[in-house]
């Protein structure tokens, strides 16, 4: 089988045998292998004969018989023909050769085309994009340059403000010094004598509703809004309304039971009308006179909140009591109605009462009473005893009579 070898035609060994007879035929040379078959006689010396593909080292020509001419024609016309079709085949060759360079020349020629406009978008892109960053900026520049102008005015116009307030408290200031130097003479004079003449009518006033008792309409209704001090205590004033309402002349015991009753009442923000016990109560919740009392008893709560029993801190309250059955008002009574809230064996909080502090505990009902027992811690003082010793320390000066 026939195979290409550069471009060229490759032959095969009868091929090959073949063309050279046909070549040696026709430069009239004989075939080396025949001669070697007939024998040293008819031998004949080759100068240079080579037939590979179409290349041919020639021995000089000599006539050929007469007898082979006609077989040389044809031989002669098949080599051309042989020659004509490698050119052709070579033709061929380099022209699918040549079209293979020129495809691949417009291969790369495209690609290059393609790199180029790829690039050119490229460009064309960041020019845009570049454009876009640069009109951005110019917008911000803009806005900023707005805004840079009008804080600039806003300042203008703070300025121009500024200047307008202060002429106009230049202004006034001038005025108000003109009429400041006018009455400064008079004004201080003026003032001491207010003081006085309104001094000496209240002293009227007061003289009039306490000592000569005049009680009509108008001195009744001043009366009521201008304080007029009837009683002047350590504890405090009693105005003349109160004192006329109290009823206490010559009393001066329950008057300065009153007026700490009053002042309690009004430390602890409770209302006049407010019953004593309640008073009393909060009094005994007051660290200031029984600092010592509620101390002990917090840290009694505080340890039973650990499951303790009452019995284990008996010793350390001033009272201790093991079950007692009470009905209920009794036990209202003693405890408040706080033990009403409490479940079976549940242990109370503080119960603040007006002589101290319970802790207690129900333990069963019998009979529909209630079994309580209880530890008590005594308030350091009490009401009563703060108002005895308070009472005999007051000093009271009566200017009614």
């Amino acid at each position: 089988m026939a195979k290409n070898l550069d471009g060229i035609k490759k032959l095969n060994p009868e091929e090959i045998k073949k063309n050279r007879k046909i070549v040696l035929s026709y430069i009239g040379e004989k075939d080396s292998e025949l001669t070697k078959e007939s024998g040293p006689e008819n031998r004949t010396v080759v100068v240079s004969s080579q037939v590979d593909g179409l290349r041919l080292n020639q021995a000089p020509k000599r006539p050929a018989p007469d007898r082979d001419t006609q077989a040389s024609k044809q031989e002669k016309n098949e080599l051309e023909e042989l020659i004509k079709k490698e050119i052709v085949e070579k033709s061929k060759l380099e022209a699918e050769e040549k079209a293979k360079t020129e495809a691949a020349s417009k291969r790369r020629e495209k690609l290059k085309l393609e790199e180029k406009l790829k690039t050119e978008g490229r460009i064309i892109r960041e020019n845009k994009h570049l454009a876009e960053i640069k009109r951005v900026e110019e917008i911000k520049r803009i806005k900023q340059e707005v805004k840079l102008t009008k804080l600039k005015a806003a300042a203008k116009r703070k300025i121009k403000r500024q200047k307008a307030h202060k002429l106009f408290k230049n202004n006034l200031y001038n005025k108000l010094e003109k009429i400041f130097v006018i009455f400064k003479k008079n004004i201080i004079y003026g003032t001491l004598y207010l003081i006085v003449f309104l001094t000496i009518g209240y002293a009227i006033f007061c003289l009039l509703v306490l000592r000569f008792k005049v009680d009509n309409n108008i001195i009744g209704k001043m009366a009521r809004i201008l304080p007029v001090p009837a009683v002047i205590t350590s504890q405090g004033i009693i105005n003349y309304n109160d004192w006329r309402d109290l009823n206490l002349a010559g009393k001066k015991n329950s008057l300065a039971k009153w007026l700490i009753l009053k002042n309690l009442r009004g430390k602890y923000g409770l209302p006049a009308n407010s019953p004593d016990k309640a008073l009393a109560i909060a009094f005994a919740r007051d660290e200031n006179f029984n600092q010592v009392g509620l101390s002990r008893i917090k840290k009694i709560r505080e340890f039973l909140k650990n499951a303790y029993s009452l019995e284990q801190f008996s010793k350390y309250a001033d009272e201790f009591s093991e079950v007692i059955y009470y009905n209920d008002n009794e036990a209202a009574e003693k405890f408040g109605p706080a033990v009403f809230d409490l479940n079976g064996n549940q242990i109370s909080d503080i119960i603040f009462r007006d002589n101290g502090y319970y802790i207690a505990q129900i333990v069963d009902h019998k009979n529909g009473q209630l079994g309580i027992k209880y530890l008590f811690v005594a308030a350091v003082k009490t009401l009563e005893q703060y108002i005895s010793e308070a009472t005999a320390k007051v000093k009271i000066f009566v200017l009614t009579n």
